[in-house]
């Protein structure tokens, strides 16, 4: 006769090696991609950058020219322009506002960094769209040039306006495309001279023809050109810009790659927390509850980036924190949940989930009057910098609370789950 055996049936576990090593290879290969990303975008030297500057900003001015002459064209080709351009035509001018507006509106891009105007034959603007900023000169042959303007940088065709019949000219149209915007100033002797054309890369000034000589006064700058290859802007990007972009980039990487890491070590407390509850002797547990407070240790760490926060702080220097931080409360909440419904018999797993909800409703209510309190006491809203004196006591005391509540986790009893499964007697014949 056989006696029962009995079986010892253990839960299955994520492997904390599997984890570990997942997070490891993710901050590898996000590493790799990022100073590919680099390479790419900035391109291995300065050199490289400049040139990927250089080609952006001559594909916007030529978008830009191939804009205002196509526009220029649609006005000095409509039929219903040189009728209404004659000296005695004044009761017809609103046909000529009508064809500028619909030349803008038409255009291709965003019509609000256009202006139109018709101009006659003395120089007069007979009818506009937009906020046009007088070019220079609107006489003589068709024209391409940049003008500073109490608006900003302006990138300005001209093309005459021809009476067909008698050959004579009867104006012209210009049409002005926004360079740099700039704030209005009440005269073109009140413009900044500093203008500046945003690219991907980085930020670069734009000097006027009359302020540079030669075809490329530096490696740092190159000669903008028109169709008839007349200079029509010098670019600089200084290289200290160019590294300065290096070095944000590098920074939001590390912030990205320490985020991965540090969600992976709170991604591993769940496993461990598991095979703490099923450790077979007293020494396994008291390992692998140090390991859990290890993780506490190492997570609180990360989390103190959050209390660097001032008025001048990076948003980037502040992503690893919010996304652990986040992470943190998703897998406590369920956890605790768990813990209490499994702490009481099955007759009274209903009262234990709205004793374990109601506690946590109150705990959070006294945590944000607390938080408040603390933040009120330290800081205020009248400037960045009295908040960021409230902000960072107001997160350190709610980050103590959190590991208060770590540690007491820790400090519960742990529990042995086995599952009997006798083999019944004559299983073996």
């Amino acid at each position: 006769m056989s006696t029962a055996s009995p079986q010892i049936t253990r839960l299955r576990h994520v492997t904390v090696g599997r984890l570990i090593a997942a997070g490891i290879a993710a901050a590898v290969l996000t590493v790799i991609g990022g100073f590919a990303g680099e390479w790419w975008w900035y391109g291995f030297t300065n050199a490289g950058a400049m040139t990927r500057i250089e080609r952006q900003v001559r594909r916007e001015f030529a978008a830009m020219t191939n804009r205002v002459q196509a526009v220029a064209r649609t006005v000095v080709d409509d039929p219903a322009v040189p009728p209404n351009m004659a000296p005695n035509a004044e009761d017809r001018v609103r046909a000529l506002f009508d064809v500028a507006a619909l030349a803008r509106e038409r255009s291709a891009g965003d019509p609000h960094r256009l202006a139109v105007t018709i101009y006659d034959s003395s120089g007069t603007a007979r009818a506009w769209a937009g906020r046009p900023a007088l070019p220079e000169t609107t006489k003589g042959e068709a024209s391409l040039f940049v003008t500073p303007s109490p608006l900003g940088l302006r990138l300005v065709y001209i093309q005459p306006i021809l009476d067909a019949a008698k050959k004579t000219r009867l104006g012209s149209a210009a049409v002005e495309h926004v360079v740099t915007p700039g704030p209005a100033a009440p005269d073109i002797s009140a413009v900044s001279r500093n203008f500046v054309m945003p690219t991907s890369v980085v930020p670069v000034s734009l000097r006027l023809r009359a302020e540079f000589t030669g075809d490329r006064t530096s490696s740092d700058s190159f000669i903008v050109t028109g169709p008839d290859g007349e200079p029509l802007v010098e670019a600089v990007a200084a290289s200290a810009d160019i590294d300065a972009a290096r070095e944000a980039w590098r920074r939001g990487l590390a912030a990205v790659v320490i985020a991965e890491l540090g969600l992976t070590l709170l991604l591993t407390m769940g496993p461990l927390l598991d095979r703490r509850l099923v450790a077979e002797t007293p020494m396994r547990e008291v390992r692998l509850s140090v390991a859990i407070a290890a993780i506490i240790v190492a997570s609180c760490a990360v989390g103190w980036i959050a209390l660097v926060a001032g008025p001048d702080t990076a948003y980037l220097s502040l992503v690893p924190p919010l996304i652990i931080a986040g992470a943190g409360v998703s897998m406590a909440l369920p956890s605790a949940q768990n813990a209490a419904v499994n702490a009481v018999p099955a007759g009274m797993i209903g009262k234990a989930a709205g004793t374990n909800s109601t506690l946590r409703e109150l705990g959070g209510v006294f945590g944000i009057a607390i938080a408040v309190a603390v933040f009120a006491g330290a800081g205020g809203y009248a400037s960045a910098q009295q908040f960021s004196d409230g902000f960072t006591p107001a997160i350190a005391v709610a980050a103590a609370l959190s590991l208060t509540g770590a540690l007491a986790g820790l400090a519960l009893p742990s529990r042995r789950r086995e599952i009997l499964n006798p083999v019944p007697e004559g299983a073996a014949a």
